[in-house]
């Protein structure tokens, strides 16, 4: 297996490439194709420190997290094969002296090892470990859902719970909602189903956790959801409805309660 990387020219070497203030949220890039009435605006931001020497713009260049935007000639040479697995999508520079594409990828693959992966200080991904078999054989361009725009949502709504921090020094110290879980064996899916947290039961399950996996004694997390919503969900995902508890009872069983 061979996984390269595609990335942005060096913030050091290259001008960044920066939004303009009423056009910052055109750029997420979450998996859904983007309809832009009129092409979003970008400016070149350089560093007036580094002298009157300006840098010059990467072919590839981002203008945010998972997101880029390229110059005509990387459009020429990249664009044919791109275009394949997301969208190429018109941008106009301050003054439309300039048009360059923006990148958006629309082919999502569930592959990264989240619990094998190496993290940075903050929990954010900063060395992912593949599940082999989950990479596409052929040539292609993709994201897992784990490094899209959906993990910030997901930390956010994890905040708002107040889980203590088992793994840390500090119990308060914010947590990976995807690797989390609890002395009791919950997992951070078990949690939100109990919460009636539909969406951050979404994002869980899109991010690859097992929905059929047994937390604390031996609930699984359709055991635990709170609203038909939620069960609706889980059940499209394959819950199982014959996994059977500590006190002997399946999630139809435990529903009479």
């Amino acid at each position: 297996m061979r996984v390269w990387e595609l990335r942005a020219g060096d913030v050091d070497n290259f001008a960044m490439i920066v939004p303009s203030p009423e056009d910052t949220d055109k750029f997420d890039v979450d998996g859904h194709r983007l309809h832009w009435l009129s092409p979003p605006v970008i400016e070149y931001a350089d560093s007036r420190s580094r002298g009157k020497k300006k840098r010059p713009v990467a072919d590839v260049a981002t203008p945010g997290a998972g997101a880029l935007v390229l110059s005509k000639r990387a459009h020429d040479a990249l664009g044919p094969f791109l275009a394949r697995f997301g969208q190429l999508l018109l941008v106009q520079t301050a003054g439309g002296g300039e048009f360059r594409h923006f990148y958006n990828v629309t082919n999502f693959v569930k592959c990264v090892n989240a619990e094998r992966s190496e993290k940075d200080g903050t929990g954010a991904l900063a060395n992912e470990v593949f599940y082999d078999l989950n990479v596409p054989r052929e040539p292609a361009v993709f994201k897992d859902p784990l490094t899209a725009s959906e993990r910030e949502e997901l930390e956010a709504l994890f905040r708002a719970y107040y889980l203590i921090n088992h793994e840390d020094d500090d119990p308060c110290a914010p947590i990976d909602p995807v690797t989390y879980v609890a002395p009791d064996g919950d997992t951070g899916l078990h949690i939100a189903a109990q919460r009636g947290d539909l969406r951050a039961v979404e994002l869980l399950v899109q991010a690859g956790l097992d929905v059929n996996r047994q937390g604390d004694m031996g609930y699984t997390a359709l055991q635990y959801a709170l609203t038909p919503a939620i069960v609706a969900f889980l059940l499209s995902q394959g819950a199982r409805v014959d996994v059977i508890n500590e006190f002997g009872k399946s999630p139809i069983g435990w529903n009479d309660r």
